[in-house]
């Protein structure tokens, strides 16, 4: 947590109460490793193409919008495995 948040004793309540409100509804948490450019297979680029539609009722095939953006999310992986990893 940000120095800044502990001084700020309204803020840090205000954010212990989401996380005490949210705590019970999460079986698991799970903090992916820091991957440079995992953030842009993750999101829009990868599974967001996929998820979006479904959720918006524009795809009702899941499962392969779901197989499309694991396609897409390994290639934006192995294309950023090699883009960072020769810096």
């Amino acid at each position: 947590m940000r120095e800044s948040a502990r001084a700020d004793e309204a803020e840090l309540e205000s954010v212990s109460t989401t996380i005490a409100t949210l705590a019970p509804m999460a079986e698991a948490v799970v903090l992916p490793p820091s991957i440079p450019g995992a953030a842009s297979a993750q999101g829009a680029e990868g599974f967001g193409r996929a998820v979006n539609p479904v959720l918006l009722g524009q795809q009702s095939d899941i499962k392969a919008a779901l197989d499309q953006a694991t396609q897409r999310t390994n290639q934006l992986l192995q294309q950023n495995a090699q883009q960072y990893s020769s810096q």
